[in-house]
C-alpha cells in the first residue's frame, strides 16, 4: 500500500482532482488522434485514486469519470445522447473493468 492514504472528504477531492487531470490528458490525446480510445486516461487515474484514497472514491471516480467522457468525448459531444450501440459497449466495458480494477485494488 502506499505511504498517503486520503480520507474522508479529501479522499473525493483526490478522486475529482485526478479525473480532471486525466480529462485534459484525454483531450490532449484526442487532439493529435481522434480514433484513440475514449477511456485511455481514465483507467490509470481510478487505480491511482482507489490505492490513494480506497474503494468508494475509487467508484466515485469510475462513476465522474463515465459522466465525463460521456459529455465531452462521446460523438455527441455535450449531450447525453447514445448514437451507436457501441458506445453503450464501450461505457459498460469500462465500468466493469475499472469495477474489478477497484475491487482488485482494494484487496490487494
Amino acid at each position: 500500500m502506499l505511504a498517503y492514504s486520503a480520507d474522508g472528504w479529501r479522499a473525493y477531492g483526490v478522486a475529482i482532482g485526478l479525473v480532471v487531470l486525466a480529462t485534459f490528458l484525454q483531450y490532449g490525446l484526442h487532439f493529435f488522434e481522434k480514433d484513440i480510445l475514449d477511456f485511455a486516461a481514465f483507467y490509470p487515474a481510478v487505480l491511482l485514486v482507489t490505492l490513494l484514497s480506497g474503494y468508494r472514491a475509487g467508484l466515485f471516480a469510475i462513476a465522474l469519470s463515465v459522466f465525463v467522457v460521456w459529455l465531452v468525448f462521446l460523438p455527441t459531444e455535450f449531450a447525453f445522447e447514445l448514437e451507436a450501440r457501441e458506445t453503450l459497449i464501450n461505457v459498460g466495458f469500462y465500468a466493469i473493468s475499472s469495477g474489478l480494477m477497484v475491487w482488485l485494488a482494494n484487496i490487494h
